[in-house]
């Protein structure tokens, strides 16, 4: 029996969404689909296996784990650390066949040296493909452009490294400032020109994530969609180029009914006053459950097709609606927390803009123990 407050998660919507995004960019352009964080909470096993059915054949992780989860649920093609890794994780790498991000010379000699000791015939060993990440403005971590070909061109020489791809980040994800996007553009291209010139031809290059894809002419053979295949966009300055089905929403029921004389107080603090006759409804979510703090006092919900709004301040585990002018409420009633419910919907974009958020925060920032069900199962 599940608790009364769950996740729903749309799997068509999901591939509605890539689909939508496949019909932006055309055929010749593979796809990096980027699930880490969870899937960006919608849960990476249910959601990279229908991806992988849709035709999906490489993936994004944040972590080794994040790619070892995924050799588990059984998914056998690309998995790419967009992530550093670290010396002791190099056999684990190699071990289940998991793509890393090289972001220095010596992490890229270290999984050659591991491949050489650990296979004492060379018809055994099998160079293992590895993607190149070039800095240049994000500042984190990755090969500084400006001195990147000699660094790569040592790379290459490692008998057991095979550089299948290249790419780097935009420090304007959101597509606001693409004056910036063309000053990195122009510095990643001239490391390729430049690798180019020493015969040195990397196969896939990718640069464009989900907002970069509706901001800019596709100049690579690769892209890293991320919050698009969830079904938003990543500000809500981009335009509508492609139809997005929100994939995740979030849901809860009614535990109790409770009126309130005029000037009776609900939650702490006392921020709410009811200034009539109120019936307040208990909803058993909470900031625990990732419903924003925020959201006290202005939040909406939906009951039976419409809209209430939050009363007072969210707590940890229980958040107060006002159903007043909602009639035949019930003790049990589905409430929509976002998402749809009859002719009305609640977008993860406007709980975001609510709580002067992103959508990124929104979706990642469900509990772990908010229930998951899919659809269809």
């Amino acid at each position: 029996m599940h608790r009364p407050t769950w996740v729903e998660i749309d799997l068509d919507a999901l591939a509605h969404n890539l689909n939508s995004i496949k019909n932006k960019i055309g055929k010749g352009t593979s796809i990096i689909a980027v699930v880490k964080a969870n899937a960006y909470g919608h849960g990476i096993e249910k959601v990279s296996k229908r991806l992988e059915d849709e035709g999906v054949s490489m993936f994004g992780v944040a972590t080794v784990e994040d790619a070892v989860k995924l050799r588990a649920y059984g998914i056998n093609n690309t998995i790419l650390i967009l992530g550093c890794i670290l010396p002791n994780q190099i056999d684990t790498i190699v071990k289940y066949s998991i793509t890393p991000t090289i972001v220095n010379y010596q992490i890229a000699k270290g999984i050659s040296s591991h491949i050489l000791q650990s296979y004492s015939s060379a018809d055994l060993r099998k160079k293992h493909r590895v993607h190149i990440k070039i800095d240049t403005g994000m500042g984190g971590f990755g090969i500084k452009a400006t001195g990147a070909v000699e660094t790569i061109r040592k790379i290459n020489e490692l008998e057991n490294i095979s550089i299948d791809g290249i790419f780097t980040h935009f420090t304007s994800s959101d597509g606001s400032d693409m004056d910036t996007v063309k000053e990195q553009i122009t510095l990643f291209n001239g490391v390729i020109s430049a690798l180019e010139s020493h015969n040195i031809f990397i196969p896939i290059k990718h640069t464009d994530n989900s907002s970069i894809i509706l901001k800019n002419p596709l100049l690579f053979n690769a892209i890293r969609p991320g919050i698009s295949l969830y079904g938003m966009y990543a500000s809500q300055y981009l335009p509508r180029l492609i139809d997005l089905k929100q994939v995740m929403s979030l849901k809860t029921k009614i535990v109790n009914i409770k009126g309130l004389r005029k000037g009776d107080t609900v939650s702490y603090g006392r921020t709410y006053t009811a200034q009539r006759e109120t019936v307040i409804a208990t909803l058993p979510i909470g900031y625990s459950d990732g419903y924003k703090r925020q959201l006290s006092n202005k939040g909406n919900v939906l009951v039976n097709g419409k809209i209430a709004k939050v009363a007072g301040v969210v707590r940890m585990d229980f958040t107060y609606i006002d159903i007043t002018d909602i009639p035949g409420v019930n003790v049990g009633d589905e409430v929509v927390l976002f998402g749809s419910q009859g002719d009305k919907t609640i977008s993860i974009e406007s709980i975001a803009r609510e709580t002067e958020s992103i959508p990124y925060e929104i979706i990642c920032g469900i509990g772990k123990d908010v229930p998951r069900i899919y659809k269809p199962e």
